[in-house]
């Protein structure tokens, strides 16, 4: 509890935790110590399959939201193999790099102009499939140069 006390100092009292309920302790998480924070057994992953295992419509969004998820995961992927920052990619495509965060993040999804983009800088390719969405694929081939006209 925070009070205020006309003015001047606030003062905070902390209180012990409640006991925790048994569906949280089922999910991983253990009584709280004596400070009153509750430690996690568990981590995200657990988490997660726990939660699919349990509700299936939490599954259904997940797997609805897999294939941006792994695009996102990809891009970033591509550009740290790449060795770039998300303004040297942005430099380099053309754009800033609030759109590259956005679109790592998943705030913004690209537009095909941008994708061409994102692939000639990074030289990757993208694919979009009806089973899959949208992937990114291997690297391109370093393009080929046409010969220098001789005289």
């Amino acid at each position: 509890m925070v009070f205020d006390l006309e003015g001047m100092h606030k003062v905070i009292l902390v209180s012990p935790a409640p006991p925790l309920p048994a569906e949280m302790i089922a999910c991983g998480l253990t009584e709280p110590d004596a400070a009153g924070f509750a430690a996690s057994t568990m981590n995200l992953q657990g988490y997660i399959q726990d939660r699919e295992t349990r509700d299936a419509e939490f599954k259904a969004i997940r797997e609805a939201n897999r294939p941006w998820f792994e695009f996102r995961r990809a891009l970033i992927g591509a550009r740290l193999e790449a060795g770039l920052t998300q303004q040297q990619l942005a430099a380099r495509a053309g754009t800033t790099q609030a759109v590259v965060a956005r679109l790592e993040t998943g705030v913004a999804k690209p537009t095909v102009e941008t994708l061409a983009r994102l692939s000639t800088a990074l030289s990757i390719t993208f694919s979009i499939r009806p089973a899959e969405g949208l992937t990114v694929g291997g690297t391109l081939a370093a393009p080929v140069k046409e010969p220098a006209p001789t005289r």
